[in-house]
């Protein structure tokens, strides 16, 4: 079969796959370090702060966003707009680094080293270690965090305060205290309450309004209590005083200094992040 035409194949076949990776992707917290290497036939999908590592082998499709790529070797390489770099049937060394880099791959033989901070998802055969553990790929997909801090389980509401950042995604309830500074951003609320109506409308909002589909509310400095609800949730708040109540079932990310507490057991919040994954009991 002609070159361009394996090539072209690679490519469909890496982007109707690929195109569900990024969804799973999580993002890094700041100064976080630690190290991923892979090998295996397969997929793979990555976010990662630091830098990325790849052997071609002179076969598959590499595609790399939102990050520097150095490639030494031959094959085909296609710079793209808005930071994208394709490259098919590299054979020799591709590294990339950056803030935000996105990776996916497809190849018959994966060498991939990661440093920094991130996740990757592993489809296929292969094996993998991180400075936490080791593993095989799975044709589902096996999940492989590096460079950032252990998950806490809890199940019940999660209560928190603290100075910094916080991020919460998931579906349920998240009952927040406002202090008057500070910023409060939510999306995918089916109710949002803001105490008092001349706290709504800094967000244009009527106390119980529905919120827009897919249209973020941004509330500045408000002061009192803010309610928001829904199956598809995000709240984000950084303020010097964050205080909150959440319950349901999602992923919370506490950045700064503070403290937390959830199916009575507590803890602090870290520069890193502390993630904690909070269920229904």
């Amino acid at each position: 079969m002609n070159r361009k035409i394996v090539g072209v194949a690679l490519i469909a076949v890496f982007l109707l796959f690929g195109a569900g990776l990024a969804a799973h992707a999580e993002e890094p917290g700041p100064a976080a370090t630690g190290t991923l290497t892979a090998e295996g036939d397969g997929f793979v999908g990555l976010r990662a702060r630091g830098t990325v590592e790849i052997e071609g082998q002179g076969s598959g499709v590499i595609w790399v966003h939102e990050g520097t790529v150095v490639s030494e070797g031959s094959g085909e390489r296609f710079d793209l707009p808005r930071g994208n770099v394709l490259l098919v049937a590299w054979s020799g060394k591709v590294t990339a680094s950056g803030e935000r880099v996105g990776l996916r791959l497809i190849s018959h033989s994966v060498q991939l080293t990661a440093s920094g901070a991130g996740v990757a998802t592993l489809h296929g055969s292969g094996t993998y270690e991180t400075e936490k553990e080791s593993g095989e790929w799975t044709v589902e997909g096996a999940r492989v965090r590096f460079g950032l801090p252990a998950v806490v389980e809890g199940k019940g509401t999660l209560s928190a305060s603290g100075s910094g950042e916080a991020l919460l995604r998931g579906r349920g309830r998240v009952e927040i205290q406002s202090h008057g500074e500070g910023v409060i951003r939510i999306r995918g609320a089916a109710k949002i309450e803001v105490e008092g109506q001349e706290q709504a409308e800094v967000a244009g909002l009527r106390p119980r309004q529905r919120a827009l589909p897919g249209r973020p509310v941004v509330l500045r400095d408000v002061e009192g209590r803010v309610v928001a609800e829904g199956l598809r949730l995000e709240v984000a708040m950084r303020s010097s005083q964050i205080e909150f109540t959440a319950t349901g079932q999602g992923l919370v990310v506490l950045r700064g200094e503070g403290t937390y507490e959830v199916g009575g057991e507590e803890g602090s919040w870290s520069e890193n992040g502390t993630r904690i994954r909070i269920g229904e009991e």
